[in-house]
């Protein structure tokens, strides 16, 4: 964008913008004195007065809605800041130049009791296999039990529930 200010002798640079505000800035100024005067002069007044408050709510309201407008834009202008560097930057790359993924890996393995979880599961196995191994023999004793009473001619006996 060109640089539209002109140098005034002595003064420097001036900007049409900030003249355009400043010469708004005068009448503004003189009507917020004006009501100030005003104001005073007609609180004394009862038709004036609850004309004055009437005003006065309308401004608050008119001024609330300004700032949640003026919220809303910068919610909207930021949001889109953001993702506009979000999508410039390579989030692997930044990872990878700036995170230690040896020593998180190393903590969190160092945070798990690796022989203990050894020793319960394979503690476990074992009297699984333990259990397996006996009822198989009981199983395996009562059969060789019914051969020799069939051998020997003796009444069957009666059968045990085994597991």
């Amino acid at each position: 964008m060109a640089d539209r200010s002109t140098e005034v002798s002595g003064a420097g640079p001036i900007g049409p913008a900030r003249v355009v505000v400043g010469a708004a800035a005068i009448p503004v100024a003189g009507l917020i004195g004006l009501a100030r005067l005003g104001g005073a002069v007609a609180q004394r007044l009862p038709v004036v007065d609850s004309a004055l408050v009437i005003l006065d709510r309308r401004g608050e309201s008119a001024l609330r809605e300004v700032g949640r407008v003026a919220d809303h834009a910068v919610a909207v202008v930021v949001r889109s800041i953001v993702r506009g560097a979000v999508g410039d930057v390579d989030l692997t790359k930044l990872i990878n130049d700036n995170v230690d993924l040896v020593v998180i890996a190393n903590r969190i393995v160092d945070g798990i009791d690796l022989p203990d979880i050894i020793r319960e599961s394979t503690g476990s196995m074992s009297s699984e296999a333990v259990a397996g191994v006996r009822t198989q023999g009981m199983r395996a004793d009562d059969a060789v039990s019914g051969i020799v009473d069939r051998v020997l001619r003796r009444a069957p006996a009666a059968p045990i529930d085994r597991p």
